[in-house]
């Protein structure tokens, strides 16, 4: 008699977990472990995704929920990484099958949640709620199984700023013992994807060494480290007595300080830290921008913005998302310069400006992202010691103009906690002369650049028309056929669009 064939009688359920009362419905029989992108942390702190470098820029939370034009949302933004926290914390969420397929379809990578069931901010949240295993068995299967075959998935959480919540001192068996044991449950159930903890500057003694003793005890639990810091609005009592950093001015700078402070003394040095920012709080265009460029600057290797979708009594939510969207777009289109290695020579000639350089997309190119520090306002200097000496110009990208290098120098203005990225190209064009810029820039020319080109994947275009122009992409192929027209979102004089490389 033939063997009867090998059938699989898993029911796959692609559905998160949703509390301690939800049923799950899996054969006992043993299955074959997920197919997984296989996810890696260089000695640079950039994450291999299948070999090829990575660095997130995107959302804290997803937005499923809140927009029907999602997806829409995400390409315009040109967003490539979200952190689906509310996989975490929703009693009810959109279907495992319904987020991956929104990932694959636009592109974008998911650092997945944990099965948390309390709320992180309540006090007096019921032992009960909390008195489970942060990845029930059954649940974590079902999750990998979605995922099967599938390189959307690339990092899974452990929990979410244990060290806040347990210096509150009710939070249940969330303790050592427990954060520890889901750390080595993922590590063998899924090895090929690395585990990510966010972390708080918010302690409830309000002791900033036992702030540092307490996330010392949880830093090998995890193989990344997340920081979470929303420092605008600045100023004295604009943050809580609990804020361990910035007492009592409670400035901008908490958030590089902080970096600062993980870097030298937490985190492991294998350890890459991503710097969880904010979209909310009616945050304006210029602090944005500097929150994302200052975390770069200071080691951040990915960037993530929180609360796109937050209604906060200090505004913001929803109706910020038109500041927000632009400046994602614009930092995700130097998506290359961040994965390339740093150029020596780029320092501060000013005491309260941060610096640092990176090549470019070829030898000719070298990059500077600066950032005022310390509420300083005024002419500052970036050395730009690792150029070629022919440059006598550098672009001030999204910003419409040029500035001259002297001596492989920039002197340039600065607001306070303002950012400025440079672009010098010593290629054998010749650099263009002061009357050509000005006149250049009291046209209504148009000029785009695409990142990265030649384009491989993901195509970003960012461009400069009069407020008044209708621009319209098409994209073509070799035989002339119309495949894609993708949409780009207009800020003024500025403009960018992402294009995902497939046919519409």
């Amino acid at each position: 008699m033939p063997s009867p064939p090998n059938v699989d009688l898993r029911r796959r359920m692609c559905t998160w977990f949703t509390g301690a009362a939800a049923a799950w419905f899996v054969a006992s029989l043993p299955s074959p472990a997920a197919a997984l992108p296989e996810v890696t942390v260089g000695s640079d702190h950039i994450l291999r995704v299948e070999d090829e470098p990575f660095f997130p820029i995107g959302l804290l939370q997803l937005g499923n929920d809140d927009y029907a034009d999602w997806n829409d949302r995400i390409r315009q933004s040109g967003a490539n990484a979200v952190w689906d926290i509310g996989y975490a914390f929703a009693d009810s969420t959109p279907s495992c099958a319904a987020v991956r397929d929104s990932a694959e379809a636009t592109g974008y990578k998911l650092l997945i949640g944990s099965f948390d069931t309390w709320e992180w901010d309540l006090q007096n949240t019921p032992e009960a709620e909390i008195a489970v295993p942060m990845y029930p068995a059954d649940s974590l299967e079902t999750l990998l199984d979605c995922f099967d075959e599938s390189d959307a998935i690339i990092a899974l959480a452990n929990r979410d700023e244990p060290v806040w919540a347990l210096s509150q001192g009710n939070l249940g068996n969330i303790d050592s013992t427990h954060i520890f044991d889901t750390y080595a449950q993922l590590q063998q159930e899924a090895s090929d994807l690395p585990v990510f903890m966010n972390l708080a500057p918010v302690h409830q003694s309000a002791d900033s060494a036992t702030w540092v003793n307490d996330l010392l005890e949880y830093r090998d639990a995890s193989d990344i480290v997340m920081w979470s810091s929303y420092p605008y609005p600045a100023g004295p009592g604009t943050c809580s007595p609990k804020v361990i950093l910035g007492q009592p001015d409670c400035s901008m700078d908490r958030l590089p300080d902080g970096i600062d402070l993980f870097r030298a003394n937490v985190a492991r040095a294998d350890q890459p830290i991503f710097a969880n920012i904010q979209a909310h709080k009616g945050i304006p265009t210029k602090e944005a921008r500097w929150e994302a460029y200052v975390s770069i600057i200071h080691g951040a290797t990915g960037v993530l913005w929180a609360g796109h979708n937050w209604t906060h009594p200090g505004g913001g939510g929803a109706a910020n998302w038109s500041v927000i969207a632009p400046v994602i777009a614009e930092v995700a289109s130097l998506h290359d310069v961040y994965v390339a290695a740093d150029l020596a020579g780029f320092t501060s000639g000013s005491p309260d400006l941060d610096v640092i350089g990176r090549r470019g997309e070829s030898p000719n190119v070298a990059y500077a992202f600066a950032a005022s520090r310390r509420g300083a306002s005024g002419t500052m200097t970036v050395n730009v010691n690792g150029i070629s000496q022919n440059i006598a110009w550098a672009e001030v990208l999204f910003e419409n103009r040029w500035v001259p290098v002297v001596n492989r120098k920039i002197h340039d203005h600065f607001a306070d906690y303002e950012a400025h990225v440079y672009r010098m190209d010593a290629a054998s064009v010749p650099q263009p002369t002061s009357a050509e810029i000005s006149e250049a820039l009291s046209t209504d020319r148009f000029d785009a650049r695409v990142m990265s080109n030649p384009v491989r994947d993901t195509a970003r275009v960012w461009f400069t028309a009069a407020e008044t122009a209708t621009v319209e992409f098409a994209v073509y192929d070799i035989t002339g056929r119309l495949i894609a027209e993708p949409q780009a979102v207009r800020s003024g004089k500025n403009g960018w669009l992402t294009w995902d490389g497939r046919d519409r």
